[in-house]
């Protein structure tokens, strides 16, 4: 990556829910290339975000952080995203290969953190208020 170009995120902390959004509002005003949308909301109302590169045919699916443990996952799917868009706008090649050759080619679908209210628990803890606290203390053997 061009050092001129600062990367968004540090990579080096776990990523909650109100960071990936601040981070989706960042990569928004700087990646036009990058479309935004939301696949709906967590069972406790967490928007679950969306990114789409390139307009090709063929499809490619990224999915992160299917359960709160693997919150890195998330992470990861966002520096993929933070460099990919760097390298794009500045027209650069991976091993020979266009990245707006690819773009045209292919549709890539990231799912940076599919269960953010896992993420959140992992992450944060349980609190109390949470309206499923005693069924996720009950499934966690009485653990917090």
């Amino acid at each position: 990556m061009n050092t001129s170009n600062a990367r968004i995120l540090s990579y080096r902390q776990p990523l909650d829910h109100v960071e990936l959004l601040a981070t989706i509002e960042l990569f928004a005003s700087r990646y036009p290339q990058l479309a935004i949308s939301y696949l709906g909301e967590s069972i406790l109302g967490r928007k679950i975000p969306l990114f789409m590169l390139g307009t090709g045919k063929k499809e490619i699916l990224y999915v992160g952080a299917h359960h709160g443990m693997e919150w890195i996952t998330s992470v990861l799917l966002l520096r993929f995203v933070n460099e990919f868009c760097e390298l794009l706008q500045e027209n650069k090649s991976i091993y020979r290969t266009s990245l707006q050759e690819l773009c045209e080619e292919y549709t890539f679908c990231i799912l940076p953190m599919l269960n953010p209210d896992g993420v959140e628990y992992q992450i944060h803890g349980v609190q109390e208020e949470n309206p499923l606290y005693e069924r996720l203390i009950h499934m966690n053997g009485g653990s917090k």
